[in-house]
């Protein structure tokens, strides 16, 4: 069996930025963050003849929840396929490399290269996919974009306002109203309750959105303790994004959550601020 590349986050690099939680470590980034990540990671091994075991079980994520999954701290599997058909038995008597930051931490200069951002969605098509239950949910989802003329929107308002200013509400509200007419519908996806307000009250039933968690205070949603099914936060957060490469055009913000949803359609038309 060939060498295994173990993709995980980063115990010496991140242990300044870890919170602590109830005396245990906390990472502190987001689902796409990592997401990412292991798709470099696996972009990675391919290239140096490697197998590759996503490992995001390693210490406790805002989206671990071992306790409605027989025990599996690894909330990868929650959502992901593994590459490569290994799991955790096959690990057993296999040699591991264990990834380092310089090998796959997302550049953000590549986030919105066309051939980056389709060589990762040929990555998660062929090396990963989604899991059998998310699957389900999401061609569940995906009936609902049938036939309809959609742009969506990603609204952020709750973390990173230091790397990326947040956009004025009024400048998504103008931008909406020029393109409104031209769709059938606008789907959201924000992490604030008020911004989905906000957006009905100007667009009416035109308005999409699904039943995500989401803040209702400005308070980090991924890190708020108010949200206690961790399965479900992560998997808002990879529905939402992925309903935005289901759409026809996107208004997009600068951030992972937005590079993502260009990852599982690099061929959407999209404006970013």
């Amino acid at each position: 069996m060939k060498p295994v590349y173990l993709i995980n986050c980063w115990d010496s690099y991140c242990q300044s930025m870890c919170l602590r939680q109830e005396n245990q470590a906390l990472c502190c980034r987001g689902f796409f963050s990592l997401f990412i990540q292991a798709l470099r990671g696996i972009s990675y091994a391919l290239k140096n003849d490697l197998y590759a075991y996503v490992d995001f079980g390693s210490k406790r994520y805002p989206y671990s929840d071992s306790a409605n999954f027989y025990g599996d701290n690894n909330f990868w599997n929650y959502y992901f396929q593994q590459p490569f058909g290994l799991n955790a038995n096959k690990l057993k008597n296999a040699k591991l490399v264990v990834n380092q930051i310089q090998d796959n931490y997302p550049e953000k200069e590549l986030a919105l290269n066309p051939e980056y951002l389709r060589e990762m969605n040929k990555i998660f098509r062929e090396q990963v996919q989604f899991s059998e239950n998310a699957q389900k949910i999401i061609d569940q989802i995906e009936e609902t974009f049938v036939n309809k003329k959609i742009i969506g929107v990603h609204i952020r308002r709750t973390d990173h306002f230091t790397e990326y200013p947040p956009v004025p509400f009024e400048t998504y509200r103008q931008l909406l109203k020029q393109e409104a007419e031209n769709f059938d519908h606008i789907f959201l996806a924000t992490d604030d309750q008020n911004v989905v307000n906000e957006l009905i009250a100007e667009f009416g039933s035109k308005v999409m959105c699904l039943g995500a968690y989401r803040s209702q205070n400005q308070s980090s949603v991924h890190l708020g303790s108010n949200f206690k099914n961790k399965y479900k936060l992560g998997f808002d957060a990879l529905l939402d994004c992925y309903c935005l490469s289901l759409c026809q055009k996107i208004i997009i913000t600068h951030s992972n959550f937005s590079y993502a949803a260009l990852i599982f359609n690099p061929e959407i038309p999209y404006q970013i601020f």
